[in-house]
């Protein structure tokens, strides 16, 4: 009896620990996404500097009156602005999520590694996502299979549920490959499998 109880209270213990290790790797990534937002700006602020640049520098006038070309001018700020704005936009984050922290009394849910080398995922705030890019999801797995945005877990009142994001190599529940974009509920010893890393599902109320 004292066993299990010790048992209970070195796992607790680590549980407070990963969770809190989890809300400082949130904080980070939350100052990595706006940061990540420097480059797309830069951009669409270049893309207006130059033809102004050019306007300055007498590039858009008129050779005969020496006076602004009107059509030339706007056609260099509307080319050089759409460029920007396009680019810009395929620098921009790709992954923009709200995330909602759960309090201390509701659902718990932790993953426990069935494969030598992974480790133990506690997963702190909902939505969760999985994944090989650790600059896009919350949890990432290095392993072969797990592609860079692979599923993400949620919680929708007193249930959790695994959605497949149309990865690569699908998302395994209990052997069971899962459609994409399908939410699937987890229960408490399920096993998942993403690509070749599986883990047993763990959802305690604490």
């Amino acid at each position: 009896m004292d066993k299990a109880r010790g048992d209970r209270k070195t796992k607790g213990l680590l549980h407070e620990n990963n969770m809190s290790k989890n809300a400082e790797k949130s904080e980070t990534k939350k100052d990595m996404n706006a940061l990540s937002y420097l480059p797309p700006i830069g951009l669409i602020c270049t893309g207006i500097i130059i033809p102004t640049l050019c306007l300055y520098l007498g590039i858009l006038s008129s050779p005969v009156s020496g006076s602004i070309d009107i059509p030339k001018a706007v056609g260099a700020y509307a080319f050089f602005i759409i460029v920007a704005v396009y680019g810009a936009s395929k620098l921009c984050p790709r992954r923009v999520q709200a995330m909602v922290w759960e309090e201390e009394d509701e659902l718990s849910v932790c993953l426990l590694p069935q494969v030598s080398g992974l480790c133990t995922i506690p997963i702190g705030m909902f939505p969760w996502q999985i994944g090989r890019d650790e600059r896009q999801v919350d949890a990432a797995i290095d392993r072969e299979g797990v592609s860079p945005i692979h599923a993400r877990i949620e919680k929708e009142s007193k249930s959790i549920y695994i959605t497949d994001e149309e990865s690569s190599s699908g998302t395994l529940l209990n052997k069971n490959r899962l459609t994409p974009w399908e939410k699937t509920r987890l229960k408490d010893g399920d096993i998942l499998s993403f690509g070749a890393a599986s883990y047993v599902v763990e959802i305690t109320e604490g």
